[in-house]
């Protein structure tokens, strides 16, 4: 197979030859292999991809004495390439230091951020975008080996509006009444019983949303972990063995998204249990007036031959 892609490779037929050497490294990934990876993803104008295959074939071939032509090769490849990989460099202008920045529809680590990315040549979608402002969009057309610099800059959404102030001049249209104490033969009109039910229900609700919150964030950072799996596995081979440097910002990412991703699950499991279980008290402050007291009864549930024993509770809510 790595015979059938150096034929296609001096064909010209470089994305077939490209697709063969793939598989090649899933069998055994070596300086030769790499090499022409990179060849092939210099020639298809992914310079950024060949250039992390060029440095890893020369580091494998130091390591081999009989490898020094392919040493040789790649230390000249590396030299001809980098002069022709242009950078971007994006900075935070105004309202932009939170927002969430993508080039081509992946987002750039904060790290990155204030750094020259290397790209390929072409042109290139940048996007920014922070709540309360809109969407900041931007192309960006790179020549060969251009070292360009862009600022990102947001603009309040106007269709946002600030609440308005409560007013402090309005003047008291309240009554002003004179009640008089109640005489000791007059029967005092009771007082409603404060619910305490209708506080554990507000509570109830706010961990319901909290934990809806949670696990939408959850599943948010997991579909950036997948995308960043995907796109791992597209640089780095199937035997994860063969990771240029540029893949590092994208490994970093991964590990953050399943960080967040696990914590945001379980805060939404936490909060949408806690929830049921507030929502599930009885409210016993309004209710008692027109239903009889609830009554809760606790029963011990036997064990059977093979099977689990149990408490069960009756109640009424």
């Amino acid at each position: 197979m790595f015979r059938e892609a150096l034929a296609l490779e001096a064909a010209g037929d470089y994305a077939g030859a490209l697709s063969k050497l793939m598989q090649v490294a899933t069998f055994k990934s070596t300086a030769q292999v790499s090499f022409n990876i990179g060849v092939c993803n210099e020639k298809l104008g992914k310079l950024v991809v060949a250039l992390g295959h060029y440095r890893i074939a020369l580091a494998d071939a130091e390591q081999d004495p009989a490898l020094k032509k392919v040493a040789a090769e790649a230390s000249s490849a590396i030299a001809d390439l980098e002069p022709k990989i242009p950078s971007l460099t994006i900075k935070r202008g105004i309202n932009a230091d939170d927002a969430t920045v993508t080039i081509d529809g992946k987002e750039v680590a904060s790290a990155a951020i204030g750094s020259p990315m290397m790209l390929d040549p072409g042109t290139h979608n940048v996007e920014a975008t922070a709540s309360g402002f809109d969407p900041f969009k931007k192309q960006v057309k790179l020549a060969s080996g251009e070292k360009s610099n862009l600022d990102i800059e947001l603009t309040r959404n106007s269709t946002v509006k600030p609440s308005p102030a409560p007013s402090s001049s309005a003047p008291s249209t309240a009554p002003t009444t004179t009640s008089s104490a109640p005489s000791e033969d007059q029967p005092t009109a009771p007082q409603p019983a404060s619910s305490g039910g209708s506080g554990m229900k507000v509570a109830g609700w706010l961990a319901i949303g909290i934990g809806v919150a949670g696990g939408i964030t959850s599943g948010i950072f997991y579909a950036k972990r997948s995308s960043a799996i995907s796109d791992l596995n597209g640089m780095c081979g199937a035997d994860k063995q063969s990771c240029p440097d540029s893949a590092r910002s994208k490994i970093d990412d991964g590990k953050s998204a399943t960080l967040i991703g696990n914590i945001g699950l379980g805060v939404g499991v936490v909060g949408l249990v806690t929830g049921v279980i507030l929502l599930a008290i009885p409210n016993k402050g309004a209710a008692a007036a027109s239903q009889p007291p609830s009554a809760a009864r606790v029963r011990v549930v036997p064990s059977a031959p093979g099977s689990w024993a149990g408490i069960t509770l009756d109640t009424r809510f």
